[in-house]
């Protein structure tokens, strides 16, 4: 997962003109009031500004990092906030929806258990900060519904207990690094960092551990794990060899460029083996240093 905290496509200046109206049917069907005939309880007003949202993510899924272009299920505006219902993932992995090999497919008769739960966060439904793109197998063949937060839901959430809660669901464009949270192996195998628990719901909620997806990431995983060795070992040598540095990092930023495919993994991997605590910005400032020296 890429940290995008910073790259959220603007909200349109007139958008709260737009769904003012969408709102106000949303919101009496959350008060139990009967809708119009014409009403459309929560109408797509969102699906335009797809595009807005693609190049904030360089054409990649919030979650899992793959190009929207080469998913089959095509992409998704998503609600981070599930808007109408909230469902929960059972603790038995064989209830998950996949056989125990990790494989993308699953059987359609043989759906994800997830359990309602509580109605959703209705009145998020038109939130522009509670949209990211995401792809359709992340979205809608796994995460759908779920959204795990510290305790569980006890009851359906409300404006008041939603400031109160602790979402475990890390958010591209939140503000927890999931570097903090997820790890990654040299054949991209994603585990959570430190038995973090919202590593844990994280992969599990989007399934970012199925085996067509750690296939994707293993060439990218390998070809960071030598560079960064590379990096490290010129960081280590006595005297510091700047050209040769210079080119070692600029290799490995490179391949963590944010319009990359897997750039978070490769960010992460740094971080996680990084012995000098350089975060992935002062490594950038660095190489720029470095490419000034005559």
């Amino acid at each position: 997962m890429l940290w995008l905290r910073d790259h959220r496509p603007p909200e349109p200046p007139n958008w709260r003109v737009i769904v003012r109206d969408a709102e106000a049917c949303v919101e009496r069907w959350a008060r139990g009031l009967p809708l119009g005939a014409d009403e459309v309880l929560f109408d797509d007003l969102w699906g335009v500004h797809k595009t807005s949202f693609s190049r904030a993510q360089y054409g990649k899924c919030g979650y899992c990092e793959m190009f929207i272009a080469a998913d089959p299920n095509g992409g998704d505006i998503e609600h981070y906030h599930p808007k109408a219902e909230v469902t929960k993932l059972l603790d038995d992995p064989v209830t998950w929806g996949e056989e125990a090999s990790g494989h993308n497919s699953r059987d359609p008769a043989k759906k994800r258990v997830t359990p309602f739960v509580c109605g959703g966060y209705w009145w998020l439904a038109y939130d522009w900060l509670n949209y990211l793109l995401a792809c359709g197998t992340c979205n809608q063949k796994w995460k759908g519904n779920l959204f795990p937060i510290r305790g569980g839901h006890r009851r359906a959430p409300t404006k008041k207990s939603c400031a109160r809660e602790d979402a475990l669901l890390l958010n591209p464009y939140g503000s927890i690094d999931p570097a903090d949270h997820l790890e990654f192996d040299k054949v991209g195998l994603i585990t959570p960092r430190q038995d973090s628990l919202r590593g844990w719901e994280t992969i599990r909620t989007c399934h970012l551990g199925r085996e067509t997806l750690r296939r994707s990431r293993e060439p990218v995983a390998r070809d960071a794990w030598s560079r960064i060795s590379r990096v490290l070992k010129e960081l280590d040598r006595e005297p510091l060899q700047e050209p040769r540095l210079r080119c070692a990092l600029g290799r490995l930023l490179a391949l963590g460029s944010r319009s990359k495919q897997h750039a978070g993994m490769v960010r992460i991997l740094w971080a996680q083996r990084d012995p000098y605590k350089i975060e992935w910005p002062k490594l950038q400032v660095l190489h720029r240093k470095l490419k000034s020296i005559p």
